[in-house]
Order: structure tokens, then sequence, then C-alpha cells
């Protein structure tokens, strides 16, 4: 979302932060009046950058080798020159146009690539082009199908025909291909949507804890918040359902929670997970006012906690790989990792691997 003289121009970034969460498109709109300054990229998100460009440069040589005419709009331009160069390179029937720039009326966009399309008659001629991007990921999310959606409407307004498909090269090499007259519709309502939302944003909006944080610019401006306020989500174990439940009971806050009575009882939570939840927050209340951190033991549980894992072995390991979030890093990490054929490992739900590396007839010792 930006400022382009008079007009806000959008983005397909734009349409899949309203789609992952509103607030964050609120949040986006004040920062057009009033800017804010954020912390570099951490390593992790440089890294994914720098893969991300390797698989790219990587697909425009496969693209080359195969012997597909290739041009390249240069980055060095304004948009509207930008977008003009793309236009000129489609009318040329090029095979292939890499870093494509397109501005139809509030949205723009660079696309990865363009890759013609012969024998489908347009407004350039007897082709079209398709549209193309590529993605570190193992599988196409649907973020990147409203990505491609976006470019694919305004390639449209270019070509005079919807380009018939819309393809993701993924960063195992795969492509997949989506018919874009199948997807096209439900992104003509989302984005009647999120511009709907953005023409009039609410003066009064709050976020809360979603899968879209791991992903936001915004996720240290809300923390910071949330921090503040002492929201519900900084209780440990709290789920987004229990946040509801207890806010449609008038709890917002750690301190409410904490101070429940005894035995107190909320529509759609059971007595036991109200009890759990608000001995932790009485905890964390202490903890938040005082300084002091207190611990409470629970009485074990025969098949929960701890008492589901295997019985100890010397070869056990534990690799929690929860934090990579590059599949090829993570994917190299586990080769180099990885315990011989005769290990066994095992996935828990909570991302936790244990591999218990079998003995030879030999040496394994007994049990009872």
């Amino acid at each position: 979302m930006l400022k382009h003289g008079a007009q806000t121009l959008f983005s397909a970034s734009d349409l899949v932060n309203f789609m992952g969460c509103a607030h964050a498109t609120v949040l986006d709109v004040r920062n057009l009046a009033t800017p804010a300054t954020f912390p570099p990229e951490d390593e992790s998100a440089v890294l994914l950058q720098e893969k991300g460009i390797e698989h790219e440069r990587a697909y425009l040589e496969r693209l080359r080798r195969e012997g597909l005419t290739v041009v390249e709009i240069p980055g060095d331009g304004t948009l509207e020159v930008r977008v003009e160069a793309t236009r000129r390179a489609m009318e040329a029937g090029h095979d292939v146009i890499y870093q494509g720039a397109f501005l139809a009326g509030r949205w723009h966009g660079y696309s990865d690539f363009l890759l013609k399309h012969p024998g489908i008659p347009s407004a350039l001629g007897d082709f079209v082009y398709d549209v193309a991007d590529t993605k570190l990921a193992r599988s196409a999310k649907p973020k990147h199908v409203l990505q491609l959606c976006v470019y694919a409407d305004m390639l449209r307004e270019v070509q005079g025909t919807t380009p018939p498909s819309m393809h993701v090269v993924l960063g195992t090499g795969e492509i997949v291909t989506l018919r874009t007259e199948s997807l096209i519709h439900y992104f003509s309502t989302a984005r009647g949507r999120f511009e709907s939302f953005a023409d009039s944003v609410p003066n009064a909006s709050t976020g809360d804890p979603c899968g879209h944080c791991t992903f936001c610019r915004w996720s240290q401006h809300c923390d910071d918040e949330w921090e503040a306020a002492d929201h519900l989500s900084i209780v440990a174990g709290m789920g987004r359902s229990q946040r509801t439940a207890l806010r449609q009971a008038g709890i917002d806050d750690i301190g409410g929670l904490a101070a429940l009575p005894d035995g107190t009882r909320i529509t759609g939570m059971q007595p036991g997970t109200v009890a759990k939840l608000s001995a932790q927050a009485r905890l964390q209340a202490h903890q938040r006012q005082t300084g002091e951190r207190r611990v409470e033991l629970l009485p074990a549980a025969p098949g929960r906690g701890f008492a589901r894992l295997p019985r100890p072995d010397a070869g056990d390991m534990f690799f929690d790989m929860e934090g990579i979030r590059c599949s090829m890093a993570a994917s190299n990490i586990c080769s180099a990792l990885s315990p011989p054929r005769t290990a066994r490992t095992t996935f828990t739900r909570s991302g936790l691997m244990i591999g218990k590396a079998r003995r030879t007839r030999s040496s394994r010792r007994s049990t009872s």
C-alpha cells in the first residue's frame, strides 16, 4: 500500500494481509498518514530472501536453456516507465518476460514471469501470456494463489483476455498449474471486500494473535500493545476460542482471569479448563506485578505430559524444527543430522522429533 501522487495504490501483499488479519490493514492505512519505523530484517528473513532470489534466478536460467527468448524489464525506472516497457515487450511477443510491471486502476504489482501461450487470440495477436511466480514452499498456498490472481487480473487489462493458467514454481522444482477461471471469481469477491474495508477502516481496531502474525510486519507492534494491556493471549495455554468465550463473559485481561473465584463457569468452556487457565493467569499476574516467578507442581497423571514419552534410551535424540521457516534449509539440516537407516523416528504433534537408534541383535539390552 503506497501513495502514488494523489492516489493510494494497492498490491497483492495488501490483499493477502487483509485476508490474514483485517487489523493489519487498519495499521497499513494509518501508516500512509503517519509512517512507522520498522526494525531491520533478522538473519532468517534475509536468508529466505536470498534463497528466494536464487530460486528465481535458477528458474530464469532454466527457461533460457530451453531456448526461449527472454526479456528482462529494468528495475531502475519509475512505475509508469516499467509498465510501458512491459507492455512493449508483450506486444513484441517475447517468450518470457521477467519482472513485468503492471498498473491497473488502484492496483499495481511486479510479476516474476510472464510466459507466452500461443494459439489463443488476444489484443496482442494469436497468443496470450500466463503469469508465473517462484516460491520456496513445497506446495502452493492460498496466499500464492491470491497473489497470482492480482497479477492475472492486471494482465487481462493489457492483453484483453484472462490468462488461461497461472503457475507456481515450487522450491522443489515442481510447477503447479492452476486454471485462472476456476479461481478468479473468488479473488474478485475478496478484492471487493478488501477495497470496501480499506476505504472506510474503523477508528477503533485491536488485533488478536493469529496465524498471520508469523509473516506480519506489525507483529512487534501488536506484541507491545498486548503486553501493555495484559492481553489474554499472554496466558500460557490460552487458545483463540477460549479468549472469545472469556471476553463474552466480560473477562478481558490477565487480571480479570486471575481473579475468578474457584468453580466459576464460563459458557463454551469446560470447568477444568477454566480452573487451569485461571491458575496459570494468577501465576503470571504475580510475576508481572512483583517480578517473582512462582512454580506450582501439578500431580502426575498417567498418559499425560512426560508420561507420553518413550522409555529413555542412550540413542535418544531430540530435535525441534519449529523455528525453521525455509523448507530448503530444513531439508539440508535434516540431511546432515539424519540418523542411520536403523533408526526409528517419531514426530509428535508439538513438532518434537524423537529418534531412537536401534541396537543390533548382539548388543540389544533386555527389557522387562
